[in-house]
């Protein structure tokens, strides 16, 4: 391999890691003399690696500013580690709820599950954007808000347009609201060890749909 290739492949490696690490989060700009700085080479051989990543769209070349990191696509398996993060998360949650003796305010919920069905057969993200809404007044009850922040995250991931999966996403929406409306029933009734069970269907419903396509 020669001197040349040696180098782009040096800072491939470096910014890829980085990225994959998420030690370079979505919409960091990235710096082509900072980087070929830190690897003690010249800007060609990092140029070259930054057009490599945006062709397998790690990064996106913008005219005049250069790369940015893109938000990262999820594969099958690693949207259903995130839906097996949620279940324990979710169904934890509820459980803590139901041996405080917590009352949620559904009422909300309820009412933000009737704007989700108003939103189901539009094609932009509005309907994913009030389910985010409704996550976050579902958790509003959350003792620990590092938790809390990690599964507002991880539903963001999987619900992107960017995740991979958002098409299924889509096509589940009817689902959702149909087992968010249940779920509702379940707080409103105080019936935690139900509502923890219709987490969990909808989870599996959701990877069936990924699943199948």
């Amino acid at each position: 391999m020669s001197k040349s290739r040696r180098l782009e492949s040096k800072a491939y490696q470096f910014i890829r890691e980085k990225i994959e690490g998420q030690r370079w989060a979505q919409d960091t700009h990235l710096r082509e003399e900072e980087i070929a700085s830190y690897l003690n080479m010249s800007r060609t051989p990092v140029r070259k690696a930054l057009h490599k990543l945006a062709a397998e769209n790690m990064v996106e070349m913008i005219p005049y500013k250069g790369a940015v990191v893109l938000e990262k696509s999820l594969s099958v398996h690693e949207f259903q580690e995130r839906l097996g993060f949620l279940e324990l998360m979710l169904t934890h949650y509820l459980h803590k709820l139901q041996v405080n003796e917590s009352t949620m305010e559904w009422s909300i919920l309820k009412k933000q599950v009737q704007d989700l069905e108003a939103l189901e057969k539009g094609e932009n993200a509005f309907f994913e954007e009030e389910e985010f809404h409704f996550w976050y007044t579902f958790l509003s009850l959350a003792d620990n808000e590092y938790n809390k922040l990690l599964i507002l995250k991880t539903l963001r991931e999987i619900t992107s347009e960017k995740s991979g999966v958002f098409e299924d996403m889509q096509q589940s929406r009817s689902q959702k609201t149909k087992h968010l409306k249940q779920l509702v029933l379940y707080i409103q009734e105080q019936n935690y060890p139900y509502a923890r069970r219709e987490i969990r269907i909808l989870l599996n419903q959701l990877n069936l749909n990924v699943i199948q396509g």
